[in-house]
């Protein structure tokens, strides 16, 4: 295809398309009658400039690069998934940026999330808004790089979705935003909530660099409602204002982390009934207001086993649990420049080797191995001879 008309033509008829070499200036509306998958994708150096409407189901964005800077109000996103309650939808190998508002961003639709959405290996870049909001049931936020966004990661709703091996880099909204790696809220009043967000797994995920005052990893709100949330073998590290805050969520298991100077003010906090379990995590260099790595609040109850913790907040209550330096392999990030690789284990003296929860039997760690010598570590990287 040589024209974004001929693009929405194509996908129109039911099939795929290639958007040929060039530079392309406008929106375009893409909507597919088929129940096939209608897959747009281009060849050469083929650019947008402008932003790509998904208006129905069975459509899948592979391999393109799309920036809206230019863009105002509603048409600011780069990517606008239009369909409300839609199913097989993807974002896949793309680049997206700058954009004047959200990288890509779902239409409002409580009570009709869309289904199946796949937004995988992209690069989600220099949005002034959030890299994405999402109103999803059983998606897939895997494998993309997200750096140098204004506000928000993930705006997120709804249930049984995963954020898996992402890279969350420069998150800055200065002190008028409060930037979240991940946010998402019930409010009744505030037409943009979605469903709550329930059954959820975040896991191998990096989360480096989060700016402000009032910046946050993840900020789940909303009280009991949201509930039955995973958040494992994640790196988070230099966080401005609270790594992970729980208002009120329940049944939340934060499991074999490691959190480095990931909250001024809290590294993890539980308020207003928020339940679960914190077991095998790293606290290195952790902000507390409480007596623990962590905060809870009186009303909060969660359990905690098996953790570790040095340079900060230590642990003043735990059997199962250390205080004592972790050895990581490059904290003070000297000896090179892979800033992902700061916070390995390559000692095999290091406390936090085979020091985590034996009931945990297997696991898949932040670089993708198992577990080494039959005895979990602590933190989010296994231990494993070179």
């Amino acid at each position: 295809m040589t024209s974004l008309t001929a693009l929405a033509s194509e996908v129109a008829a039911g099939r795929s398309a290639c958007l040929g070499d060039g530079s392309y200036t406008g929106s375009v509306d893409l909507s597919n009658p088929s129940s096939q998958r209608a897959v747009v994708t281009q060849e050469g150096a083929a650019v947008v400039h402008g932003q790509l409407r998904l208006n129905s189901s069975h459509i899948e964005l592979n391999g393109l690069v799309v920036d809206s800077a230019a863009g105002t109000g509603i048409d600011a996103d780069c990517v606008r998934i239009q369909v409300t309650g839609g199913t097989d939808l993807r974002v896949i190998n793309s680049k997206l940026g700058a954009c004047a508002r959200d990288a890509i961003r779902m239409a409002f639709n409580l009570g009709r999330h869309d289904t199946a959405v796949r937004i995988q290996g992209n690069t989600l870049h220099d949005s002034a808004w959030n890299a994405c909001t999402c109103y999803m049931r059983g998606g897939r936020f895997v494998d993309n790089l997200v750096q140098n966004i204004g506000n928000d990661a993930l705006d997120l709703w709804g249930d049984s979705n995963l954020a898996r091996h992402n890279v969350f880099r420069d998150l800055d909204g200065g002190d008028v935003n409060h930037n979240d790696v991940l946010q998402t809220w019930q409010i009744a009043s505030d037409p943009a909530t979605g469903d709550p967000l329930t059954n959820f797994v975040f896991e191998r995920n990096i989360v480096d660099t989060v700016t402000g005052s009032n910046a946050h990893g993840l900020m789940v709100q909303g009280g009991a409602v949201n509930h039955e949330l995973t958040i494992r073998s994640n790196l988070f590290r230099d966080i401005g204002s609270i790594g992970i805050l729980l208002d009120g969520a329940t049944e939340v298991k934060a499991s074999a982390n490691t959190f480095v100077r990931a909250g001024a003010l809290d590294t993890l906090e539980w308020k207003a009934g928020a339940t679960g379990t914190i077991d095998s995590n790293i606290f290195y260099a952790a902000a507390s207001a409480g007596s623990q790595p962590w905060y809870q609040d009186a009303t909060s109850s969660p359990s905690h086993v098996y953790n570790l913790a040095w340079g900060g907040r230590l642990l003043s209550d735990e059997p199962s649990g250390l205080n004592g330096d972790p050895l990581f392999h490059d904290p003070d990030g000297t000896l090179d420049s892979d800033r992902d690789g700061d916070f390995r284990i390559l000692d095999p003296s290091s406390p936090a080797v085979d020091r985590g929860n034996p009931a945990i039997t297997s696991r898949t760690d932040i670089l993708g191995r198992s577990i080494f010598n039959f005895h979990v570590d602590q933190g989010a990287f296994e231990y494993a001879p070179d």
